[in-house]
């Protein structure tokens, strides 16, 4: 069996949160052809497709702190954060992809016994994807805005991915 049949019969295990792609190459180094096709696993975050009217709403009616955050910081941040975006059966504030990081601003409702609740088993399903979610209150927006945006900016550079250096 060549390697490409191989590829194409392989199947993930349906547990797998990935979703497969085909990608076009140039070349397998061991088939030699060129335009072959190999199957690649691409994280793809599961999400209900339902919410997606909802995040678009609360893209267009953010909070103060909320607005504040994305347009005098993340919009211009050099790794690509998304607001509002559906993952699993939540709508996260924002969140980036490179990083792995969902970023948080919570009001008052979350400081109630069930807003807590609630959160704590937001935060279970959001970090068995893997992600890391961190969280600031509208009071740490309004009044420690540097720290906040440096604990994002130390956050995403601990998670960047390092580049081979080049030799000469």
């Amino acid at each position: 069996m060549d390697a490409c049949n191989f590829l194409q019969r392989f199947k993930p295990p349906p547990s797998a949160r990935e979703t497969k792609r085909n990608v076009n190459l140039a070349l397998l180094p061991e088939e030699g052809a060129a335009g072959r096709r190999r199957e690649e696993f691409i994280m793809s975050l599961e999400y209900n497709k339902n919410l997606i009217p909802r995040a678009k709403e609360l893209r267009k009616y953010m909070t103060p702190q909320e607005r504040h955050l994305w347009y005098d910081y993340l919009a211009k941040y050099p790794i690509r954060f998304q607001r509002q975006k559906a993952i699993d059966n939540y709508i996260t504030d924002f969140y980036c992809h490179t990083a792995k990081l969902v970023v948080e601003i919570d009001g008052g409702q979350h400081f109630t016994s069930d807003g807590m609740a609630y959160d704590e088993e937001r935060t279970k399903v959001l970090e068995s994807y893997g992600l890391q979610v961190i969280r600031f209150s509208n009071d740490d927006i309004d009044r420690r805005f540097p720290f906040v945006c440096q604990q994002i900016d130390k956050l995403c550079k601990d998670k960047q991915p390092v580049s081979p250096s080049v030799t000469s």
